[in-house]
């Protein structure tokens, strides 16, 4: 035996449990693949936030892969390896246009199946092993028998090459990727096509579905990433860019809220779906411009990638362990393929040469581990949530081959019920009752078929309702309603995509007029709306060398008190002018912690309009703005004739932008204490200062003000204490400064060192003296580098007396004579901001956004 299984102890616990059962848990496997990238997705620590990738720190291993055997060959290039859910068996295609079955316990070919016409690109095996599937350049899929190695079914399914192939788990279904920029979900039992997504930028190189069954997943040879709703093949609701290369994995994690792919440039970035803005990046494999890994491929618990690189060298990356591992030699044929076995331990490789090969990894770590555990439970967890669907599945097909359609209509109809509308395996079953129930009668049909056409209109799901009219107009020519609807899909499409044509920009600002008096008077709680991805650039710029030279754009947010309105101004500029006068656009401003609407307006637009200004404006809710994301979705709205409002159920049609503008709200929370500082109380206490009540963290922003005027003891008291070293009472001010009434006014006593007396001067809670600072006007807002209070002081009380034996003594505190009894005092406000942000904002940033509180 040449590896171990991983997944046999699912094997034998499932031996007695019924077929459907085991299509549904081994189909449950792919989507557990799924879920292992997710895991591998989810290693967030192991990215800095940056809207570049930065380079991995790792450590490299040389001679750490090592060949287990080899499994045989190919006559020409291997071009793609599939490994079973299960573990025992993979499968490889070539230029040979050979599909290759191999045992990996035994470590020999089992199978040779013959039939593509030219090169198989790509090649999958389903959840159950019991069939495969191969894809070759002429864009042919062919699904094969594993147990019989006879050919099940033939699809055309892309006009070029097919590139990539993923089986799908509980639909029966297959997601195929071409050269021809599409991609392609297909019903395995029959060929027939379930949907097909157009307008892609490039050649697809990866294609799966979301582990839900709600979304399709797409990566294209320039990097671009597209994201799908299963029945919606008009538009996709994201195109994403930003990896810089082709891309080779892409997944979402289990919430399916986050996408992270994976480039052949060595980078991996990740997305929020909802607000489409890039999250993280990181590179696992720096390369020079240019160049490119190839044969990238991910580990079923995640935390692993396999690859080779431009110098025929066979890598591996652990994210975990954070360590790079490398054979010892280089190849003399370049890799062209790889996977994993599925308990990580394993890789298979394919060269150009024909090679196929095993080779034996470094051991996992813990956390690989523990993955591959929970995938095991997910696998189980799965089948049991589906097993009734699976079951009528069944029932279904068996009906089908029997060719008794109202059994067939009727299982597929409950299997339909059971699933979850959105998802393939609900489209798969759904299907299947279109076709079987176009035996029975066909009015009862076309009734049954324009019912739920009309349904999916009123949900705005206009490429599922078409395919609904469609069937209806096929069952029943006669219908005119179905040709209605057909063209009002038409017509709803065609307006769909004047909205996502259109380039749309918020612009925002609080409606806060400040009128040049000081912020802090005007209340303590102050929002700031910005733009996650500039402060990010600045921030990122702000580490570099260059930094203090180049001085960078700094972003200007808008800010206001937590309680002033919002005001946006949303521009919607169009390819082709505004097409009729029954369109609108809706705009909802939403809180992102809670889904909340905070606000939302109707705008009408203008025939034949191209630019749409549109404003609006949205109160603080009760308690003022919090510190979230925000963004704003945008929708077209339609109008709905009487006559379709009657025939469809609707009076209006909605479309959804496919980009919300996101920005994100802090908020800065001042806290503001106040004394009355005298001579006397600083003489008194103790340690001859003051402590003030607040306090603030490292970070928080602080700010002093101070009025007044102190009176020290006269001329006459002050040669006495400073003999012969005094030279006189001087009025001066700190160089550089001036003071006007409105602000406290300095009485400063010369001597020999030139120290001012009777100056108001404070320190962080630290008793060195060396860091008590002069308070100066204008400079006193500034961040904390330590935590702690506040404590504040008179120079003259705290440096009091120079003789000729002592350079500097402090008198007792029980001694006043040298100050008058109403000598005055200065008024000291002490502020505290406290940054409350949703995204982390770095001194450089905090500094620039305490600007606006600077007196």
């Amino acid at each position: 035996m040449l590896i171990r299984t991983f997944t046999d102890p699912i094997i034998s616990k499932r031996s007695g449990r019924a077929k459907s059962m085991d299509v549904l848990i081994g189909g449950c496997v792919i989507g557990a693949m799924l879920v292992g990238l997710i895991v591998f997705f989810i290693v967030k620590s192991e990215f800095s936030p940056s809207s570049r990738a930065p380079r991995q720190e790792f450590a490299e291993h040389t001679g750490t892969l090592t060949q287990l055997g080899v499994l045989g060959n190919h006559d020409g290039k291997v071009n793609s390896i599939a490994v079973a859910p299960r573990g025992e068996i993979a499968i490889s295609g070539g230029d040979d246009r050979m599909v290759r079955v191999w045992n990996l316990k035994s470590g020999k070919a089992t199978q040779t199946l013959s039939g593509h016409s030219q090169k198989v690109l790509s090649v999958a095996i389903d959840p159950t092993s019991t069939h495969f599937a191969s894809g070759d350049e002429d864009g042919s899929i062919k699904v094969w028998n594993a147990a019989s190695g006879e050919e099940h079914i033939q699809i055309k399914a892309h006009s070029g090459s097919v590139r990539t192939l993923q089986f799908y788990s509980l639909g029966h279904a297959l997601v195929s990727g071409g050269s021809d920029r599409t991609v392609l979900i297909s019903e395995i039992q029959t060929g027939r096509e379930l949907h097909r997504y157009k307008g892609h930028s490039a050649a697809i190189t990866t294609a799966s579905l979301s582990i839900d069954g709600r979304l399709v997943l797409v990566g294209c040879e320039d990097g671009s990433i597209s994201v799908w709703k299963v029945r919606d093949e008009v538009s996709a609701i994201r195109r994403l860019d930003g990896l810089g290369g082709p891309v080779s994995i892409v997944g979402t994690s289990s919430d399916g809220k986050v996408l992270t792919a994976i480039s052949k440039n060595g980078t991996l970035g990740r997305w929020d779906i909802d607000q489409g803005k890039q999250l993280d990046a990181a590179t696992f494999a720096p390369l020079p411009k240019g160049v490119q890994l190839e044969a990238l491929a991910g580990s079923m618990g995640g935390t692993r990638l396999l690859f080779s690189t431009p110098d025929k060298m066979y890598r591996s990356f652990d994210f975990e362990q954070n360590r790079s591992d490398a054979t010892e030699k280089t190849f003399s044929s370049s890799i062209s393929a790889t996977c994993f076995t599925n308990d990580s331990q394993f890789g298979l490789l394919g060269t150009e040469n024909g090679d196929v090969e095993i080779w034996t990894l470094p051991d996992s770590g813990l956390k690989e581990i523990q993955n591959l555990q929970a995938l095991a439970v997910t696998v189980e967890s799965r089948g049991r949530e589906h097993e009734e669907y699976g079951q009528h599945m069944e029932l279904a097909q068996e009906a089908v081959d029997k060719k008794d359609a109202e059994g067939a209509e009727k299982e597929f109809t409950i299997a339909r019920d059971l699933a979850t509308p959105g998802t393939i395996e609900y489209d798969v079953a759904d299907m299947g009752a279109d076709q079987s129930g176009a035996y029975k009668d066909k009015r009862g049909q076309y009734v049954s078929l324009m019912e739920q056409g009309r349904d999916l209109m009123k949900e705005g799901e206009f490429s599922a309702a078409r395919r609904k009219f469609e069937s209806a107009k096929k069952v029943y020519p006669e219908g005119q309603e179905a040709q209605r609807g057909i063209a009002k899909c038409d017509e709803s499409e065609k307006t769909r995509l004047i909205l996502n044509t259109a380039k749309i920009a918020a612009d925002l600002a609080f409606d806060f007029q400040p009128a040049g008096r000081d912020l802090l008077t005007l209340g303590t709680d102050f929002a700031w709306m910005y733009d996650r991805e500039k402060v990010r650039d600045f921030q990122k710029n702000s580490h570099s060398p260059w930094f203090l030279f180049s001085k960078p754009e700094v972003p200007e947010p808008p800010m206001g008190l937590h309680t002033s309105p919002i005001l946006w101004n949303v521009r919607m500029t169009t390819d082709k002018p505004i097409s009729s006068d029954n369109l609108k656009i809706r705009v909802k401003l939403i809180r992102a912690t809670d889904s909340k609407v905070m606000a939302e307006q109707d705008y009408p637009l203008k025939k034949g309009d191209v630019v749409s200004p549109i404003n609006g404006k949205a109160d603080a809710p009760a308690g003022g703005w919090t510190s979230s994301e925000y963004y704003f979705r945008k929708f077209l709205v339609a109008s709905v004739s009487p006559e379709d409002a009657k025939e469809f159920g609707t009076d209006e049609l909605v479309y959804e932008h496919n980009s919300p503008s996101a920005f994100s709200l802090g908020l800065l929370r001042w806290k503001k204490d106040e004394i009355d500082l005298t001579p006397q109380m600083v003489h008194q206490s103790e340690l001859h200062l003051v402590n003030m009540a607040v306090s603030g963290n490292i970070g928080d922003a602080f700010r002093l003000d101070v009025s007044g005027t102190i009176s020290p003891a006269g001329p006459s008291t002050l040669k006495r204490i400073f003999r012969r070293n005094f030279k006189g009472e001087q009025v001066i001010s700190p160089s550089g400064m001036e003071y006007d009434n409105l602000t406290m006014n300095f009485f400063h006593m010369v001597a020999d060192n030139k120290l001012p007396f009777a100056a108001m001067i404070y320190q962080y809670e630290s008793l060195d003296a060396t860091k008590w600072n002069l308070y100066e006007k204008g400079q006193t807002c500034h961040l904390l580098k330590q935590g702690g209070g506040i404590r504040v002081s008179i120079n003259s009380v705290t440096h009091e007396r120079k003789t000729t034996r002592v350079n500097w003594e402090q008198i007792s505190s029980q001694n006043s004579k040298y100050w008058l009894p109403d000598c005055g005092a200065f008024n000291v406000k002490a502020w505290y901001g406290h940054y409350d942000f949703p995204d982390p904002v770095e001194p450089p940033a905090r500094e620039h956004l305490l600007q606006k509180f600077k007196r």
